[in-house]
């Protein structure tokens, strides 16, 4: 029984099989962690240009602000209708306006003060209730110089997530499958 372990054949092969397996687990970790960050990425890039477009139609009137309307229809409802949350915060942390279907979820915006300079960020948030998290970006809503408050654009990581989660069921079946096959 302990000859054909010392078989040079053998020993070869399980060698083989080892730097094989290795090879796919590395390239499959690769695989599946640059497409978690591209999706996140791209997921990331979007929110920045809703939000960048959303602050186009805000105005600070008296310091309040307020939303234009395009004919009738302001833009919130635009960005709900697409699954988005859109939230609108004053300076003192309260909320001005919000639609979407995240706009009951409860998170802490970060208090905006007319000198404490609040950057862009973003936060991902459990939804409770909700099968995935909803990631947040926030960006200050300024105007010659003074920050009125903050435009917070969130979209659900559900799709993301499911595309992640198959990808990695797809890898967990193909590498014990190859190397059965090798």
């Amino acid at each position: 029984m302990t000859q054909w372990r010392k078989s040079v054949r053998v020993r070869l092969t399980l060698w083989y099989m080892l730097l094989l397996a290795l090879t796919l687990i590395v390239f499959s970790s690769g695989l599946y962690l640059a497409l978690a960050r591209g999706l996140y990425q791209q997921v990331d890039d979007g929110l920045r240009l809703m939000a960048g477009q959303f602050l186009g139609t805000i105005n600070a009137d008296n310091g309040q602000l307020s939303l234009e309307t395009n004919q009738g229809e302001d833009e919130t409802a635009t960005l709900a209708e697409r699954g988005l949350l859109v939230r609108i915060v004053d300076a003192h942390g309260r909320v001005v306006d919000s639609s979407g279907p995240f706009r009951d979820l409860r998170f802490l915006p970060p208090v905006v003060t007319e000198t404490l300079q609040v950057p862009p960020t973003f936060m991902t948030v459990d939804a409770p209730g909700e099968a995935a998290s909803v990631r947040v970006y926030s960006v200050p809503y300024e105007e010659n110089g003074r920050i009125y408050g903050l435009v917070q654009i969130g979209q659900s990581l559900e799709t993301v997530q499911t595309t992640l989660h198959s990808l990695l069921l797809v890898l967990a079946l193909a590498v014990p499958v190859t190397l059965a096959l090798a």
